[in-house]
């Protein structure tokens, strides 16, 4: 397959993978934006400044997990059908999210809720790219991290494969030698030594917490159908921390494929 046929193939894999999901993370967000307004009606606070912030801290985790599927989706079509991404294509690619994380910023006035000031309306996208920081650098890392892996530059590595008892399914990573160790495991060992390798190289802190807190709801719901938003969610809190969770990736992909049939 050429790379034009290889990397429509991925565009078209990102597409279906991103239409699947997207609709899952808007309600979930949603939800919690009404539960966040309930809560602090309930504390006379429904039109105060306090919910301008819940607001906007809401808005910026849908944004972020909207456009974390996004890359997912491009990052593991590419791998899927081995587009061969160079720095141009990896700049269009970058490119791409951008601008729809562009888009998302731009229109998240439409989510602000009657009975906010005004004033703060107008002001809202302004409040969101500030909170989210520096998204194109953040986007760009993630591409950078995923498509200069060592199986990119064709450093020699060794294979892992994770055959987890009760899933018949056997991972690999990073195959570019002809060594292998073979691990035969639980789900619950998987989940156990992926909780180590997080404990153990993400600095202490509130940014571990969250990863290892998304890990948990991730394990709780293995081989159910809300596999897939955890999946996701797990993915956007250990964003910046894509090396480290690496050598389980391969392992998770194929866990969610497998709820997704």
């Amino acid at each position: 397959m050429d790379q034009n046929a290889a990397l429509l193939n991925a565009r078209r894999f990102a597409a279906n993978a991103y239409d699947g999901e997207v609709e899952t993370i808007r309600r979930q967000y949603q939800l919690k934006l009404d539960e966040e307004c309930a809560r602090l009606a309930a504390r006379g606070l429904g039109t105060s400044s306090h919910l301008v912030l819940a607001t906007v801290g809401l808005e910026c985790e849908r944004i972020k997990a909207i456009t974390q599927l996004r890359l997912n989706g491009l990052m593991e079509g590419c791998d899927l059908y081995g587009v061969e991404v160079d720095d141009s294509l990896g700049a269009s690619l970058q490119e791409e999210v951008m601008k729809e994380m562009g888009q998302l910023i731009d229109t998240a006035q439409r989510n602000v809720l009657a009975g906010i000031p005004r004033s703060t309306q107008s002001n809202y996208p302004q409040l969101i790219a500030e909170k989210i920081g520096d998204p194109q650098a953040w986007v760009a890392t993630q591409i950078d991290r995923w498509r200069l892996t060592p199986k990119k530059l064709g450093a020699p590595s060794v294979t892992t494969i994770y055959n987890v008892k009760g899933d018949n399914a056997r991972f690999n990573t990073n195959s570019t030698d002809n060594s292998v160790n073979i691990v035969t495991t639980t789900s619950q060992d998987f989940f156990a030594d992926l909780r180590g390798r997080i404990e153990s190289e993400v600095p202490e802190g509130d940014e571990r917490k969250k990863i290892v807190g998304s890990l948990t709801e991730l394990q709780a719901s293995h081989g159910k159908p809300s596999f897939a938003q955890r999946y996701t969610d797990f993915m956007a809190a250990a964003a910046n921390h894509i090396k480290v969770i690496a050598p389980f990736i391969p392992a998770l992909t194929e866990m969610l494929h497998h709820v997704l049939k």
